[in-house]
């Protein structure tokens, strides 16, 4: 199908949807935020890696993650395929890891979510 996509993406351009730009763009909301605790949602094709995140929001106090793997979405599935309907692409992998972290001036109890 067709994505319809923004069409005003070349002219209003987001920091976030920026490799270069999303650690500053994401490291100025965090530390903008006056609330005690944070969750955050991010998933392992980000921009950002696991690591980045845990650094950027430690500033801000215990960091506690919870992993969930989640099945990819149906394109990853059934393959690339070009306008007329040919497969152009390989199956790559299926599944996703969504994190979600958790940050607060103390730890708290987590049940097992994934």
């Amino acid at each position: 199908g067709i994505a319809n996509k923004r069409i005003d993406v070349k002219t209003r351009k987001s920091a976030f949807n920026s490799r270069p730009g999303i650690g500053p763009a994401l490291e100025a909301v965090i530390a903008g935020l006056k609330a005690p605790n944070l969750v955050v949602s991010f998933n392992d094709e980000g921009y950002l890696s696991r690591e980045q995140l845990v650094s950027m929001l430690s500033a801000r106090g215990e960091v506690q993650v919870i992993e969930i793997a989640r099945p990819r979405y149906v394109g990853a599935r059934i393959g690339i395929h070009n306008p007329k309907g040919e497969k152009v692409g390989a199956v790559g992998r299926l599944r996703n890891v969504e994190y979600l972290f958790v940050v607060g001036e103390r730890r708290i109890e987590i049940a097992d979510a994934a």
